[in-house]
């Protein structure tokens, strides 16, 4: 199996996982005014990433090694990201988002304070500002 295919099956795992386990654990499964659903968007590129991690999946491809540092940071991101999300779920998301943008960042290898300070802490409370204070969407 090459690392292209592996790479693919990871991304259709992780759509899969986004589709029917973190985004409806995440978001209203009704919303009351009639307006589009919460959960459409994140599904919708959530999809697109499934879509293209098949395609990703099926291509032929020339085998390469697989370098196991660079998994090993792959599956980093996969499980921070659920740790946060699931983080979110208790400690809600002014609390959680921070410590995930800059455990994420560092584990990229991101060094330089002013952009772990931008990343890991303006990001999310901008975030929280456009879609808590300017569009009246609650966070987790």
């Amino acid at each position: 199996m090459t690392l292209q295919r592996i790479s693919g099956v990871f991304f259709v795992i992780f759509a899969g996982t986004m589709i029917w386990g973190v985004i409806p654990a995440q978001t209203e499964p009704v919303y009351p005014d009639g307006s589009i659903p919460p959960e459409v968007l994140p599904s919708v590129y959530a999809a697109m990433i499934g879509l293209f991690g098949g395609a990703l999946a099926c291509q032929r491809g020339e085998a390469h090694t697989l370098d196991l540092r660079q998994a090993a940071k792959t599956t980093g991101v996969y499980l921070i990201a659920l740790a946060g999300v699931l983080a979110m779920k208790h400690f809600g998301f002014l609390l959680a988002a921070p410590a995930l943008a800059l455990a994420l960042l560092w584990l990229v290898g991101e060094r330089r304070p002013l952009w772990l300070a931008i990343g890991g802490l303006a990001g999310p409370l901008l975030i929280w500002t456009i879609f808590e204070v300017l569009l009246g969407r609650l966070l987790p």
